[in-house]
């Protein structure tokens, strides 16, 4: 089967799935840019402090763009029946911190990219108040994913251990029922 832009257009302007998809880059970026960092520090690699550094504006950007991609994704699933709408509040409240922290963390790269643009060594105490903070960031964003992956997905809720048991015990008995 091929994909014609008339099938794919909608997919593509489709601002829910723009929003999800979107919002993997800060969520796995930051994870990918600690392990930068750490890598760069043990191996005592300039170049690479300031691949991540880089790699961390790209993060502010990509959060910026699932922040604003946001409000229309709620605009289209906030009538559906499933919707709860105090979990979209809650992770739309969770979305501006996190995007304030991961702005921080796009301000503070663009400046130690400055800091290291003549010497190319970048100072031990940037490093490794740069690490906490995007630890920190790292957490906000993942707890922020976390809610949103509540709208729509109830399996990662307090309660998903025993909506599964339920359901493979319902789906047991159902069998059972059939024989």
């Amino acid at each position: 089967y091929t994909l014609s832009l008339h099938d794919a257009l909608p997919i593509l302007i489709n601002t829910v799935y723009l929003h999800l998809v979107l919002s993997h880059i800060p969520v796995m970026g930051v994870f990918f840019g600690i392990m930068l960092l750490i890598t760069a520090g043990v191996m005592k690699s300039n170049e690479l402090k300031r691949f991540a550094l880089g790699f961390f504006i790209f993060i502010a950007i990509a959060s910026l763009a699932v922040y604003f991609t946001g409000e229309s994704a709620e605009e289209s699933v906030e009538h559906l029946p499933w919707v709860n709408e105090s979990l979209i509040e809650r992770h739309e409240q969770w979305a501006s911190i996190s995007v304030v922290s991961a702005g921080i963390l796009g301000v503070l790269s663009a400046g130690g990219l400055l800091i290291t643009r003549k010497s190319g060594n970048m100072p031990a105490w940037f490093l490794s108040g740069f690490m906490v903070l995007s630890i920190v960031a790292g957490g906000l964003i993942g707890r922020t994913a976390n809610l949103g992956g509540k709208i729509r997905h109830a399996e990662i809720g307090p309660d998903s251990q025993v909506t599964a048991i339920n359901d493979l015990k319902s789906n047991h008995r159902h069998h059972e029922d059939d024989d």
